[in-house]
């Protein structure tokens, strides 16, 4: 029985970890689409252009982030690094959906924790129940 509590534990706690991990991992993409956001909001006119922050294409290299289907470094080579308006949405939507699918693994994460916590509950239910017995 210590044997299968012991399971439980170390499950959840992974669990925990990884919901840790992709916490972050929404924060700072989230985060950098902020920045993102804030250079959007500086464009003068609809056809002003601003210079992606270096952090923010290195970021993007370093968690594998797509814009419109191209790594930030292919994006970079056909748009250059001083992008329009269209070209900073575009970047800015793939770190929100990529902060947003982080969240939901967290979300989903948080169902399956909830139900391993409800399996140990039964288990030592279950295991008081036999040693009373």
């Amino acid at each position: 029985m210590e044997n299968i509590m012991l399971l439980f534990t170390e499950l959840a706690n992974a669990k925990f970890d990884q919901m840790s991990k992709k916490t972050e991992v929404s924060r700072d993409a989230q985060d950098m689409a902020n920045r993102v956001d804030a250079l959007l909001a500086s464009l003068a006119d609809a056809k002003g252009k601003a210079e992606l922050p270096e952090d923010v294409i290195a970021y993007m290299r370093e968690n594998n982030i797509e814009v419109n289907g191209m790594s930030i470094d292919k994006f970079i080579a056909e748009n250059g690094t001083n992008l329009d308006k269209a070209d900073l949405t575009a970047v800015k939507s793939a770190l929100e959906s990529h902060s947003g699918r982080a969240s939901d693994f967290v979300q989903q994460n948080q169902l399956k924790l909830q139900q391993l916590m409800q399996n140990f509950n039964t288990a030592v239910t279950m295991a008081n129940s036999v040693q009373s017995m």
